[in-house]
């Protein structure tokens, strides 16, 4: 039966405990950080268990710390004279049990608990049940040196469901506080989402290797521009032209890696797993050469000429993870696909095109971007060749015509057969006299100087 199993209590106890219970949860709904749940324990300890004194004492470097004590109104009893007895105190760290009903004999209590009638403390538990403090009562002689009631089961109860609830707040507590200075960091890297998703997969951070594009964006003339603005002038324009193409990079769900004067980095594919990260990562871009009208437009003025980027994109296999220190975080991409993401932003100065990207990337690509092959890149570390492929980001109606044209004087140029190649150009160039890539095939036409394939 189960009046056989449980102990009895007398139905006074059995409500001053209900109520006790229904109190304690009172206390703790009203708390929202550490110092109100430490407050809120004490007086929970005095007006609903019925203490003297009260207090939260934190176990930190093998020390006790005092975090918040309450004694009633009517005792005598300094606060800055009290002291906790340290046998209780190693008794619980020890046993990572509730200490309480001290004997009613002092005659062979130890010496700090001599002067104390009865005392409890019930531990403060992690999830892996280490002690990390306790909530301590006591009840002491009165003046006369008679004793009043003594600590009962259900005092314990209720002290130790104060104490289970404290620890619970303050766990919750501390990991919502780490999850809010995580937020407050990963946000400058990334969109909410993406923030959201790092602070549930913490291992994300951890280096694996992962399928990702990486855009390199580069204001051309930055050194010129610098020169005229001036110091501070200069701080304004970089902070808004930065300003408005990483919001590109977020518009497209994309990490914005690093920011270094004139030169930012996106990547897509990480830290979440995304199937479209190249066809995002061309998008941004697109999106980086609208704005820039914008952009002139408002330092038109102070610059005295438009300013112009120059963007490379490259998929591949790169290591990412945090690739900064403890002390300095920085989440980002390494390896192979890193450098040759730099150096396809590097050949659009050879080439004269203002978004170029490699033939990996095209790969993922479908109908949506106006695409023309040009010339191979050679990796020089590795000797790996590249197609590479400009994008146009407003292209014009006889687009497929004029990209026909260019794609068959590339194959002639690279065949030698320079008549065929020059013909091809002059009929792209009636048409658009303007367009960059073309004026520089004729270039090194007339030049026959750079080998091919070209490297950088």
């Amino acid at each position: 039966p189960i009046d056989e199993i449980l102990p009895k209590r007398s139905q006074k106890e059995t409500d001053f405990l209900v109520n006790g219970l229904h109190l304690l949860n009172g206390f703790f709904q009203q708390a929202s950080n550490p110092d109100d749940f430490f407050s809120q324990a004490v007086e929970g300890m005095i007006d609903v268990v019925g203490f003297e004194t009260a207090a939260v004492l934190l176990f930190e470097n093998d020390s006790w710390k005092t975090e918040a004590i309450k004694t009633r109104s009517s005792t005598e009893l300094n606060i800055q004279q009290w002291a906790p007895s340290q046998t209780v105190l190693t008794t619980v760290l020890s046993n990572r049990k509730t200490f309480w009903n001290v004997p009613k004999s002092n005659d062979n209590a130890v010496p700090s608990l001599r002067d104390i009638k009865a005392v409890i403390a019930s531990p403060l538990l992690t999830r892996d049940g280490d002690v990390v403090g306790v909530i301590y009562g006591d009840r002491i002689r009165d003046k006369n040196g008679k004793f009043d009631f003594e600590i009962s089961e259900v005092d314990a109860v209720l002290v130790e469901t104060l104490a289970s609830g404290l620890a619970a707040g303050l766990a919750r507590i501390k990991h919502q506080q780490k999850a809010d200075k995580t937020r407050v960091l990963f946000e400058q890297f990334f969109t909410p989402e993406l923030t959201r998703e790092l602070e549930s997969t913490p291992d994300l951070l951890v280096g694996k290797d992962e399928e990702v594009s990486l855009l390199f964006c580069e204001i051309q003339g930055f050194s010129e521009f610098s020169e005229k603005l001036g110091a501070r002038l200069t701080l304004d324009w970089i902070n808004d032209a930065m300003g408005t193409l990483s919001d590109c990079i977020a518009d497209y769900d994309g990490t914005l890696v690093d920011m270094m004067g004139d030169e930012l980095i996106g990547m897509w594919g990480a830290p979440k797993d995304c199937p479209e990260h190249a066809v995002l990562a061309c998008r941004a871009a697109i999106k980086m050469f609208q704005q820039l009208a914008g952009l002139n437009r408002r330092w038109q003025k102070a610059l005295e000429k438009p300013m112009n980027l120059a963007i490379g994109i490259h998929s591949g296999t790169a290591r990412v993870g945090n690739i900064g220190s403890t002390r300095k975080f920085k989440y980002g991409p390494l390896g192979k696909t890193v450098r040759v993401a730099i150096q396809t932003q590097r050949m659009t100065k050879q080439l004269a095109t203002k978004i170029m990207i490699t033939g990996e990337t095209k790969s993922y690509l479908g109908d949506e971007f106006a695409t023309r092959q040009l010339n191979d890149l050679i990796d020089k570390q590795s000797s790996n060749s590249f197609e590479m492929f400009e994008i146009m980001a407003d292209p014009p109606e006889d687009w497929t015509e004029m990209k026909r044209r260019y794609e068959a004087a590339v194959e002639a140029y690279n065949k030698e057969d320079f008549p065929t190649a020059v013909s091809l150009l002059a009929k792209i160039l009636t048409v658009h006299p303007g367009d960059l890539p073309s004026i520089q095939l004729m270039s090194l036409i007339n030049q026959n100087l750079i080998p091919k394939p070209w490297t950088i």
